[in-house]
């Protein structure tokens, strides 16, 4: 069941909500407002002229004002609909980019959690298009590093064990702690 969760959870578009909603609003926001100066500006200048071609119009033709005044609505709902048209694909690209952030560091968090419930072998895997692959490269390297200071660790002991069994002495606290200092001294 959690492995088809986990599969799943990797489809997903949006995986961590907060941060990927809070981003693409924020982007579209602030291309919104771009537009709506730009759009503003230039339709004040449409319209503006537009006002000044109907003025003229009704003293020369008056049966073309009409299609005129149709026209400066026409651009106008025009001019709202590529603002609408824009700030829907803005949005839709940027759940995708933020996808590309959020997936990583949602596989970092997870991994980091495998980690810290004593998991070994924990590696971490991103998708060839996702961002933080140098963080992916040093990732795995402190997980081969810690695997293999364990594995040594492992073996330590184990020799020590080894020794004490082999001595069937009293004195094992002072075997013990040779060794320690022995490990020690050689990590130096």
């Amino acid at each position: 069941m959690t492995s088809k969760v986990q599969r799943r959870n990797r489809f997903n578009l949006v995986i961590e909500k907060n941060f990927q909603y809070r981003f693409t609003i924020n982007m579209c926001l602030i291309a919104g407002l771009v537009f709506m100066v730009c759009g503003g500006i230039l339709l004040l200048v449409v319209r503006i002229n537009y006002e000044a071609l109907i003025k003229y119009a009704v003293l020369q033709m008056p049966g073309t004002v009409a299609q005129l005044e149709r026209e400066l609505r026409m651009l106008s709902l025009g001019l709202v609909a590529a603002l609408i048209l824009m700030v829907s694909m803005l949005f839709a690209l940027g759940l995708v980019l933020t996808h590309r952030v959020a997936g990583p560091l949602y596989q970092l968090k997870r991994r980091l959690e495998e980690f810290s419930e004593g998991r070994h072998g924990v590696r971490l895997n991103l998708r060839t298009k996702d961002e933080f692959h140098n963080l992916e490269r040093v990732f795995n390297k402190a997980m081969e590093t810690h695997d293999l200071r364990q594995k040594e660790t492992e073996q330590l002991i184990q020799g020590v064990l080894t020794k004490i069994r082999a001595q069937k002495t009293h004195d094992a606290e002072s075997l013990l702690s040779s060794f320690v200092e022995s490990h020690q001294q050689s990590k130096r």
